[in-house]
């Protein structure tokens, strides 16, 4: 395997270690066919996007911890009004 096929291989294996893998493929495809310049929006999109939803996730996960606290409080002041005979 010549240097230059190495070199390219060993970046695209680190890049592909911590990004999303299917959307690497569409990446290197996009780039292939209509050179690294015009795939920049793209890379942009994936990139925002996966950023969003990493936001998104957390946003939902405290909404549903502060639930359930909420749900807990509920449950232990039900308790008091009407305790168990």
């Amino acid at each position: 395997m010549e240097v230059s096929n190495f070199a390219s291989f060993c970046l695209f294996a680190v890049i592909s270690a911590f990004t999303p893998g299917p959307n690497n493929m569409m990446l290197a495809a996009s780039a292939a066919t209509f050179g690294f310049r015009a795939t920049w929006p793209h890379i942009l999109g994936i990139t925002v996007g996966f950023n969003l939803m990493v936001v998104a996730g957390h946003r939902v996960h405290e909404q549903l911890r502060q639930g359930h606290e909420r749900v807990a409080v509920l449950h232990h002041d039900g308790r008091r009004l009407f305790p168990p005979p």
